[in-house]
């Protein structure tokens, strides 16, 4: 089950995506991409350049102040983490970062769809609603997490972090600007180097609209990595009377 979308569009018909525009102009016009999101003026955040091994655009919406989400894996495909940068005017004040099965960013499911295994038994969908339960109930006390230390532009922060199955999740909330969450798998949240990023290492320009095709072109290796099996703190949730 997957529980996100890559990005979402406003109004598919209005912006169709790959728009040609020798409909319009002749058959010698050129063929232009329509965006998916107009450009970024906030500050996005990215691992460090020393990270060695895949970068990718993972997710962006059609608004200005939209969540972006950057991927990373190393090469030899055994971990990854992604780095969201949740810009704070997207939430009402009222509005916990996490809380919320839709809230903007979905970083729950994200972090749902990296801990998933491959193989899933019978009954997925009671599965992922007593997932989705626990998770929700996480995500209401997630100001209680354990706290972490991240270096974000050569300044140090906290983070608090839920480790679950394979993976985790974090969130640092120090920044006046945006909430910046991270999930990870296979490497450790403690001393997470952060940097500001233009988007020219994940192949994007933040200050361009980005189109379809910044998030098609990345390789087949620039996915997380996921386990094959379920983990042990998946067993009980696989139990039919749960």
């Amino acid at each position: 089950m997957c529980w996100t979308g890559v990005f979402r569009l406003a109004d598919a018909n209005e912006r169709q995506i790959g728009h040609d525009k020798t409909m319009e102009n002749g058959p010698t016009a050129e063929r232009i991409p329509a965006p998916v999101a107009p450009p970024l003026t906030f500050t996005i955040y990215g691992l460090e350049p020393s990270w060695d091994g895949q970068r990718w655009l993972e997710a962006v919406d059609n608004t200005p102040n939209s969540p972006v989400w950057l991927g990373h894996r190393t090469s030899t495909g055994e971990a990854g983490v992604l780095v969201g940068t949740l810009p704070r005017t997207t939430f009402k004040s009222t509005d916990s970062p996490l809380g919320g099965w839709r809230s903007p960013g979905m970083a729950v499911g994200r972090f749902l769809d990296v801990i998933e295994p491959f193989t899933l038994p019978e009954r997925r969908d009671e599965l992922g609603e007593r997932l989705r339960r626990h998770a929700d109930e996480q995500v209401a006390i997630f100001s209680t997490w354990p706290l972490v230390s991240w270096n974000v532009e050569a300044q140090h922060v906290e983070a608090r972090v839920w480790h679950f199955a394979s993976g985790w999740l974090a969130i640092c909330t120090n920044l006046s600007e945006s909430y910046v969450v991270a999930i990870g798998t296979g490497t450790a949240p403690d001393d997470l180097c952060l940097t500001i990023t233009s988007g020219a290492e994940y192949g994007v320009d933040f200050s361009r609209p980005i189109t379809l095709g910044h998030i098609q072109q990345r390789s087949e290796a620039a996915v997380m990595p996921r386990p094959n099996q379920p983990h042990p703190d998946l067993l009980p949730f696989l139990l039919p009377n749960f």
